[in-house]
């Protein structure tokens, strides 16, 4: 499989790079062939130029590999021939709709990098593109390395453990997110979001933001599983960007558990990526890969506004 990287700011880029490397854990699965960048407002940008990167990316590569620079249109068509399908990298979730759009246009699938947009009708836009004039519309799939941490997935299973006696476990996620990021407030805010939404047995039904103040705010997600209601809270706590926070999670009234990162955390999210293109069957549906969009846009969208501390606002998912 021919793999083509646009946006390459993030540091999820140096682990893509490194898995379908020559060496790499992932090579047999696919490999570089052409990288890019966007010239619009919100894609990574280089203030001296991005060659230096670009050879610190490519320094363990054995074949050559292209560079394209424009504007998505131009550089979607520059890259074509060389990609199977492309991973949109880029760090700010503004650019991500406008540069992956051109990929599904000439039909191609696409990994865009948490979150999958900015906002929700963005999101929405993107996915209704994918649909037009396509007999067999190319695959779209976004989705935090979080979501598979083997925790995540113990405490999914705890808490389908606990819904066969009684009512579903509650749940608490928290993580970090930066008001200040440059990249926006998402950028940090969708692990937790993520790992909240993996945590439910059914479809988020509902969004209810519980505290919202200087330091962070909450939320309580809601489903309803075997005709039980379903608690998930997540917490996303401001933090210094110089700072570490770990993701914990707490089931009930036990202790925290932290979702901690080795250097190959992302390897599990590739791998079902990966899994879902071999077996033409999506990861996430078109529902979950809305639904952190959905929480980001009541978590963050409101403290945009300078929304008083304390309000409660609710969000009917759809």
């Amino acid at each position: 499989m021919r793999i083509g990287i646009v946006g390459l700011g993030s540091s999820h880029i140096d682990h893509f790079i490194r898995f379908f490397g020559p060496a790499g854990a992932l090579s047999a699965r696919g490999s570089i062939t052409a990288l890019g960048l966007m010239n619009t407002p919100y894609a990574d940008s280089f203030p001296h130029g991005p060659q230096e990167r670009i050879e610190d990316l490519l320094a363990g590569q054995d074949r050559p590999v292209p560079f394209f620079y424009g504007t998505p249109d131009v550089v979607a068509h520059a890259m074509v021939p060389h990609v199977d399908v492309v991973i949109v990298g880029d760090r700010d979730s503004r650019s991500h709709a406008d540069h992956a759009l051109p990929f599904v246009s000439h039909g191609l699938p696409v990994f865009v990098d948490k979150p999958l947009a900015a906002n929700e009708s963005q999101a929405v836009a993107l996915l209704d593109a994918r649909r037009i004039g396509s007999h067999q519309p190319p695959a779209i799939q976004s989705f935090s390395a979080l979501r598979y941490h083997p925790r995540t997935q113990c405490a999914r299973e705890r808490i389908q453990a606990s819904a066969r006696s009684g009512p579903p476990a509650t749940a608490t996620v928290s993580g970090p997110y930066t008001h200040s990021s440059p990249y926006g407030s998402d950028f940090y805010a969708v692990h937790a979001v993520e790992v909240g939404l993996a945590l439910l047995l059914g479809p988020l039904e509902s969004v209810t933001v519980m505290s919202r103040d200087t330091s962070g705010m909450t939320a309580r997600l809601t489903t309803t599983h075997q005709g039980e209601l379903q608690q998930v809270f997540v917490q996303i706590l401001e933090t210094d960007p110089d700072a570490y926070l770990a993701h914990t999670i707490q089931l009930q009234d036990e202790q925290p558990q932290r979702l901690d990162l080795g250097p190959d955390y992302l390897r599990p999210a590739m791998t079902q990526w990966l899994d879902s293109m071999d077996d033409h069957c999506a990861a996430l549906t078109d529902q979950e890969l809305l639904a952190p969009v959905t929480v980001l846009d009541a978590l963050l969208g409101r403290a945009r506004d300078r929304a008083p501390s304390g309000d409660c606002d609710p969000y009917q998912a759809h």
